[in-house]
């Protein structure tokens, strides 16, 4: 499987393959080898699960292995400087799927806010994001450095 993500808005809805289009909802789209495609959803949350930087990602096509339930997708961000890095798809949990992504975007900077967005996280809508000052970022409320993700 071939894997399309947009953190910041939704995919193009022909994105992954013309003949085979993703949804309209789409933030993450499988293309599988037999040329079908699946949404993992739309962006749900994007923040701070305890310290770690997270993407999550719901709502997606109906998951074959739960006809109840649908599929869904979940980034773990790790610091690499130097890298900007790509996704790897670690694992599939029933309809989750778990992908870690080491890249300098998760090191975070050191940026003076105004006193409003101390410890403000992604409030995510549709049909885009809007972060901080209107950027795809997140800010740590621990230590307030600011991880700015449109770059990915």
């Amino acid at each position: 499987s071939k894997f399309f993500l947009n953190l910041c808005a939704l995919l193009n809805p022909g994105y992954a393959e013309k003949r085979k289009p993703c949804s309209y909802s789409s933030g993450v789209c499988e293309l599988t080898s037999g040329n079908k495609s699946f949404s993992l959803g739309g962006v749900s949350h994007l923040g701070f699960d305890k310290k770690d930087l997270v993407a999550s990602f719901s709502g997606g096509d109906v998951c074959e292995s739960d006809k109840a339930g649908k599929r869904q997708a979940r980034i773990h961000f790790t610091c690499r400087h130097g890298n900007k890095g790509n996704p790897r798809l670690v694992q599939v949990v029933g309809c989750t799927y778990m992908f870690e992504w080491e890249t300098e975007a998760a090191c975070g900077t050191k940026e003076i806010q105004a006193p409003t967005d101390r410890g403000e996280e992604m409030q995510p809508t549709q049909p885009g994001l809007s972060g901080l000052q209107g950027r795809c970022a997140v800010e740590s409320p621990l230590s307030h450095f600011v991880y700015d993700l449109s770059p990915l």
